[in-house]
């Protein structure tokens, strides 16, 4: 899991969800990274996706949660990092589709929404093992609140199942 916070006062708190969500996902903790958001500019982020990709075996699940991205321009057509920069949605798009041929499943979660600049929206190009969700702020802790049982949940409990994400 790759937990991506660009906003130093939203890492606790997104954090702590996006790890929960990883955790029902089945990755265990050791295999949680979450880089310091002043070490996320442009290539820090670039660096931490390849991180993700060489440690990712076949059939693994992976999980990428970015938070915090909102109102650092430009947002519709690039992820917003550290520092002012941006990584264009097409390259992002080519780190999901190489994680996606690797992984079991692959779900990506961005929490970054606000209204000067909405949740970038991220497509990992027909990938059927690949769930991507975006949204406003809170979207995480909403997420996880489903999942985990803190809201009403269709299946059961445990890990969370493809129904569990269905009905959230």
């Amino acid at each position: 899991a790759l937990l991506i916070s660009l906003d130093p006062s939203r890492s606790g708190a997104d954090g702590e969800a996006a790890a929960t969500i990883a955790r029902l996902m089945g990755v265990p903790d050791a295999n949680l990274q979450q880089p310091p958001a002043a070490q996320l500019d442009a290539d820090g982020l670039r660096r931490a996706l390849a991180g993700l990709d060489a440690r990712l075996g076949a059939d693994d699940r992976a999980f990428i949660h970015i938070s915090g991205a909102s109102g650092n321009p430009p947002c519709a057509d690039a992820i917003p990092t550290a520092g002012g920069g941006a990584l264009p949605l097409p390259e992002f798009a080519g780190f999901l589709k190489s994680l996606a041929r690797k992984a079991d499943k692959l779900v990506v979660v961005a929490d970054a929404g606000d209204g000067r600049c909405p949740a970038p929206s991220i497509s990992a190009g027909g990938a059927g093992n690949t769930l991507t969700l975006a949204g406003p702020r809170g979207t995480t802790q909403a997420l996880r609140d489903c999942l985990d049982g803190r809201a009403p949940l269709a299946a059961g409990a445990g890990l969370a199942t493809g129904e569990d994400w269905r009905h959230c």
